[in-house]
Parts: structure tokens; C-alpha cells; sequence
């Protein structure tokens, strides 16, 4: 896969900033593009995240998918078990992650990787701070879930 760039990302931001108005039509651009994506970020493994994290889930998944089809033209359309195999692998990575906080613990998942500021955007739209409305756990899952996207559209395309 071609490699994202910050600059690509942060101009998907700002686009989603000022479509207010069409998100509700860009979440159903998604639906259409990507069904599998849609129904993996709502589906039940996902209901113990709070309103707002769920909703903050599915934007960053229409970050990463908006950044990646600003690169790459023909986007195959994603399996559930090109998802589950990703997602059972960085489950493995998380569980065997050495650090005392979530931050450490990543640095086992940007180790030689290719898509390392999707990555970024991902770790620090899940930053801990004193005003996050993540939880512990839901930053966990979301980091997860959002990364084993990241490298389902990797091995695909």
C-alpha cells in the first residue's frame, strides 16, 4: 500500500471539519464503499464503548478510510476475515505489550511498521488526558479495532 502521510490525513480532518452538514451522507458513502468496515466498527464487541466513543469510533474510521481513498483509487472492499485476522494478531501484540501505561504499550505496534502516521493519527486521537471522555478500556478497544483496520486495507491493497 502507498504510504499515508500526515499531510493527506490532516487534510481529511479538515474536510470532514467543514461537511458538517453532509456527514450523514458521508456515512452512507461508507456504507456502500466499505459495508464489512461499517458493520465491524458497530457491531457488538464494540457496545461496551460509551455513546460518545462510539460515535468518535466512526469518525476516525472515516478519517482513516477518507485519507486512504485520497491515495488510492481502486479500495477493495474489505472480508470479515481479513478484519478478524488482523484484529486477532494486534489483540495478541496488546496482550504480550510490555509498559505501564497505554502510550508504552504501543510502542511494541510501531515497530517497523509501514503505516506509521496512520498509526500516530490513531494513538493520538486516543490520547490520555484529563479531559478525555475515553475510557481506559475503550481506548484499548478502539486502538484495536482501528489499527486492525489499518492493516486489513493494508494487506489488500
Amino acid at each position: 500500500m502507498i504510504f499515508i502521510g500526515e499531510e493527506t490525513i490532516n487534510a481529511i480532518i479538515a474536510e470532514l471539519e467543514t461537511a458538517n452538514s453532509e456527514l450523514d451522507e458521508r456515512l452512507e458513502q461508507l456504507k456502500t464503499a466499505q459495508p464489512i468496515l461499517l458493520a465491524y466498527i458497530t457491531s457488538e464487541q464494540f457496545d461496551m464503548l460509551n455513546t460518545e466513543e462510539r460515535d468518535y469510533l466512526v469518525y476516525l474510521a472515516k478519517v482513516l478510510y477518507g485519507s486512504i481513498a485520497a491515495k488510492i483509487e481502486d479500495i477493495p472492499k474489505l472480508t470479515e476475515a481479513q478484519i478478524g485476522s488482523a484484529e486477532e494478531e494486534n489483540w495478541g501484540k496488546m496482550e504480550t505489550a510490555k509498559g505501564k501505561t497505554f502510550r508504552d504499550k504501543l510502542d511494541a505496534f510501531f515497530e517497523n511498521y509501514e503505516q506509521e502516521d496512520l498509526l500516530a493519527f490513531v494513538e493520538d486521537s486516543l490520547a490520555e488526558d484529563e479531559d478525555s471522555f475515553i475510557t481506559s478500556e475503550g481506548r484499548e478497544l478502539m486502538f484495536v479495532g482501528l489499527k486492525s483496520l489499518i492493516d486489513a486495507f493494508h494487506k489488500a491493497i
